[in-house]
This record gives structure tokens, C-alpha cells and sequence, in this order.
């Protein structure tokens, strides 16, 4: 029963993404064009993800959870559209994106570290997603070099790689101070229009996630890192972590933002 499910949000996700293309071809829908087509492609994304996941091997299964996060974050940036316009279309189109996403994290995960993995994949794929978006509305080299950073973290979190969850907790740090100064050039002057604050808000949602995520796995994942170190050396090395990862983001964005 438990292999059925991730085939079961599959059948749906590939039906739903099928119905939303052809109407969209013929031009049904009341969102622009490549709204429709963006939308049915994350249904079908949901539906391959799921389906690999399913006959692969563990890092194939985590994948689905990146299709997971830039649902959410779409969705998120849709809601806080319609709020904003008051258009009941864009609610609409929020609301697909949030079944698209619940239909590519559905079905079973395997274990305690899957479910750990799930959370920072997602997360970091709304940091990717959202860093992006924002380099579209000023220092864009700089945030589609926080967004490189945070795709390596989810390849690497996908593998089941400890390494993953220091370069997403370096990311995601990076990404905060990165949003902080964005929605600072947004407050001040106005920079990016009215859509920062949202997509800001969706990074640091994401950021903060893989950092409490992570914060609570330290002991283990230095355990894999650092297996000869002491145990004070090991203790050492999880209190300065998350420390650290916000003073190398700083580091990192501050002079350039």
C-alpha cells in the first residue's frame, strides 16, 4: 500500500498537468499564457518526481521534495499577488501551485533522515527559487551566486551527503543577509517594486527552516564529518557552526550589497 501512494499523487499530478496544457492551448484559462504552461509543467515535474522516486533509489526519491519547495514558493508569491491586486485568479493559480506541491511530497518517506532530507530540500529549493526571482530586481550576480549555492545544497542533500547540510546552512545564512539588504533598498527607495518583501519572504521562511533543521542535527552530522575528532573537539564544532555559517553570509553579501 505503501509503494501505491507515490503512484497515486503520480496518476493525478500527470492527469491534472495533461488538463491544464490543453487548456491552455486552448487558451481557457485566465491567467497569461506562460502561467498556464509554467503550472502544468510543475503538475508533470510532481508526477515524474514521484515515479523515479518511487522505482529509483533514495536520492531520487528526495528530489521530489525540490519540486515541493518552488511549489510552495509560487504559491506564496501568488497568494501575496492576489492579496495584494484582489484578484481571485491569481488566488486560484496560488492555490494549484500548493496542490502541485502537496502532490510531489505525497506518498511515504523511508525514515527519520528522509524526513530530515524533505525539510532541507525543500527549503533550500525555496531559497534557490526565491534568491532568483530577486536577481531579476537588482544585484542580480550576487543572488544568483547564493542560489548556485543552495542548488549544490540540495544536490547534495539529495545524495544523503553530510557535507549537504553545511553548504545549505551556509546558503541559507547568506540568503538572510541577502533578503535583509533587498528589502532594506525595497524600504528605503523603493528597489524591485512591491514583490520583494514577498519573494524576500519566501527565502528567508526557507533559510530559516534549514537553519533550525540543521541546528537540531549538528551532533550527528559532525559525527559523520569529523569521526576522529574528541568529543569536546565535535562540541566545539556544533555551538560554532550556525555562528559561523551567519558571519561567512555576512561576509559574503554585506560588501557587495
Amino acid at each position: 500500500m505503501g509503494a501505491a501512494r507515490p503512484m497515486v499523487c503520480a496518476a493525478i499530478a500527470a492527469a491534472v498537468a495533461v488538463a491544464l496544457w490543453a487548456a491552455d492551448a486552448a487558451a481557457a484559462l485566465p491567467w497569461p499564457p506562460p502561467a498556464g504552461r509554467t503550472v502544468a509543467a510543475l503538475f508533470a515535474l510532481a508526477a515524474v518526481t514521484q515515479v523515479t522516486g518511487a522505482i529509483g533509489l533514495a536520492w531520487q526519491r528526495r528530489l521530489r521534495f525540490a519540486v515541493a519547495g518552488v511549489a510552495i514558493a509560487a504559491a506564496s508569491w501568488f497568494a501575496g499577488a492576489a492579496a495584494h491586486l484582489r484578484r481571485d485568479d491569481l488566488l486560484a493559480l496560488a492555490a494549484l501551485h500548493a496542490v502541485a506541491g502537496a502532490l510531489a511530497a505525497g506518498g511515504v518517506t523511508a525514515d527519520e533522515a528522509d524526513r530530515r532530507a524533505a525539510v532541507r530540500v525543500a527549503a533550500s529549493s525555496m531559497v534557490a527559487l526565491s534568491l532568483l526571482a530577486l536577481a531579476a530586481r537588482g544585484r542580480a550576480p550576487l543572488a544568483i551566486a547564493v542560489a548556485i549555492a543552495a542548488v549544490a545544497a540540495v544536490i547534495l542533500l539529495a545524495r544523503g551527503r553530510d557535507a549537504g547540510a553545511i553548504v545549505a546552512s551556509a546558503a541559507a545564512a547568506a540568503a538572510l543577509w541577502y533578503c535583509a539588504t533587498a528589502v532594506g533598498r525595497w524600504a528605503v527607495a523603493g528597489v524591485g517594486g512591491p514583490a520583494v518583501p514577498v519573494v524576500a519572504g519566501t527565502a528567508a521562511v526557507g533559510a530559516t527552516a534549514v537553519l533550525a533543521s540543521v541546528a537540531r542535527s549538528l551532533p550527528a552530522i559532525w559525527r559523520g564529518l569529523a569521526p576522529g575528532a574528541s568529543d569536546r573537539a565535535r562540541r566545539v564544532l556544533v555551538a560554532a557552526t550556525v555562528p559561523a555559517c551567519l558571519a561567512a553570509g555576512a561576509a559574503a553579501v554585506l560588501p557587495f550589497a
